[in-house]
């Protein structure tokens, strides 16, 4: 298959391995691309602890810091409350830096849940 430039006075035919060669310069080139953007993103991702709670209808979700959080220390997040038809929730996660770390992910997760 052959296929024909229409840029101006560039008319030349090109064939299947010419454009092969094209398409495999661009692929190169956009590899080299995303690698240098990889080595720019920064190398650690902070986040956030957050805890979700359910009852298969209502949700609730309480994140580190914020104000249905009873617990004031980074990395842990206790919830107290209702759920739906859960009358009684008192739920804590506790994440890194309290327990864990960058080296040794852990999660501890406690929840005491009454349905009334």
């Amino acid at each position: 298959m052959q296929t024909t430039k229409k840029w101006g006075f560039l008319r030349e035919p090109l064939c299947d391995a010419a454009l092969a060669g094209r398409h495999g310069k661009f692929l190169a080139v956009l590899t080299v691309l995303l690698g240098v953007l990889m080595l720019e993103m920064p190398s650690t991702v902070q986040a956030v602890a957050m805890l979700q709670l359910s009852d298969g209808t209502t949700t609730t979700t309480i994140v580190d810091g914020s104000p249905l959080d009873l617990n004031t220390a980074v990395g842990a997040v206790t919830f107290a409350g209702g759920i739906g038809g859960f009358g009684i929730n008192v739920t804590t996660g506790i994440t890194a830096p309290v327990i864990g770390g960058l080296d040794a992910a852990a999660l501890d997760l406690n929840s005491i849940d009454v349905l009334f």
